[in-house]
């Protein structure tokens, strides 16, 4: 059977397998004896929200405790319009969820990816670091696009979980874009060491490649949890830098700072704020793209006029494509 995929859902009976993005607690009705939970379920085209309609504890309790975030279910309910959206009600009586073999699955179904050539992306990479000048940074960059494993989890890697580039490639179509604005900048501010700019472009989320767990969704992993990228990134360009002989230690700073500091500010997760020319232009550069790429998937996933979107200043977008 063909797969419908969410943005193709339609109100009527739906029998059909989802990624689970979020699982929510088991509720209790206002009115009357029971509990119901909701459930976030994904594919590569969007999100829907799904409601468990209990009735019986004991079978909502066995529902709710036999599947986890991040598995693939199968869904027999029913898709029906609420608040001007739809969503997945589920009665127990005639519906369920059931979860499935993961092993079975293909990925790409639930997983968004670039819409780009992943594969063309890989070379202009490889062409861009071969022509870094500074032998020193030139060594250390190889060291991460000369080893094709940690090469193929920096071209697969999201950039993020939601917000934006949070899809598979998501992090190497953030780095070229990265490198473009970086040599628009440069042009006007010739002092800028743009060898420095171009490695805070490749390297400073390289720890995303470990943050991050791709299943049927993109999930944080307990490393990413308990360090962060910012902290995992440090650790996997010094352990490089220590394999190099030589590599000065002035530029050694300047390196970790670009990273370090690339939220810009303590509030945003950087543990010191930019403070050489290169740290401020890329941190400015790093969230320019960021938000640009947000607004354009906040756009792009809209049908309505204006989208009101609450994560992360809550801003307004205008898209359009209202149709009214």
């Amino acid at each position: 059977m063909t797969k419908k995929y969410i943005t193709e859902l339609t109100m009527g009976p739906i029998t059909e397998i989802f990624a689970v993005k979020y699982k929510g607690e088991l509720m209790n009705y206002k009115n009357k004896p029971g509990t119901w939970f909701s459930i976030s379920l994904s594919d590569k085209t969007g999100q829907i929200n799904a409601k468990f309609w209990g009735r019986d504890d004991n079978i909502t309790n066995s529902v709710i405790e036999s599947f986890s975030q991040g598995d693939v279910v199968r869904v027999i309910g029913e898709v029906k319009s609420y608040n001007k959206e739809l969503e997945i009600h589920i009665d127990p009586q005639s519906g369920s969820i059931t979860k499935l073999d993961t092993n079975t699955i293909q990925f790409t179904d639930f997983i968004p990816s670039t819409k780009k050539d992943i594969e063309k992306m890989k070379s202009e990479l490889i062409d861009i670091v071969s022509h870094i000048t500074n032998p020193h940074l030139k060594e250390l960059l190889k060291k991460f696009t000369d080893d094709q494993t940690m090469l193929q989890k920096i071209a697969t890697a999201p950039a993020a979980k939601q917000w934006h580039h949070n899809f598979v490639g998501g992090l190497l179509e953030h780095i070229l874009t990265l490198i473009e604005i970086s040599k628009t900048v440069h042009a006007s501010h010739p002092e800028l060491d743009l060898d420095l700019l171009i490695l805070g472009c490749i390297l400073h989320d390289i720890g995303k490649t470990e943050e991050f767990q791709i299943g049927a969704t993109i999930e944080i992993s307990t490393k990413g949890r308990l360090l962060g990228h910012i902290a995992i990134g440090f650790l996997m360009v010094a352990e490089k830098i220590r394999e190099i002989q030589n590599f000065p230690e002035d530029l050694k700073l300047r390196v970790f700072h670009v990273i370090l500091s690339h939220h810009g500010k303590l509030e945003n997760g950087s543990p010191i704020i930019p403070m050489t020319t290169e740290s401020v232009a890329f941190s400015m550069i790093d969230d320019t793209d960021a938000k640009s790429q947000h607004a354009i998937q906040i756009v792009e996933k809209t049908d309505k006029e204006w989208k009101h979107e609450k994560e992360p200043s809550g801003y307004w977008f205008y898209t359009g494509k209202s149709k009214k």
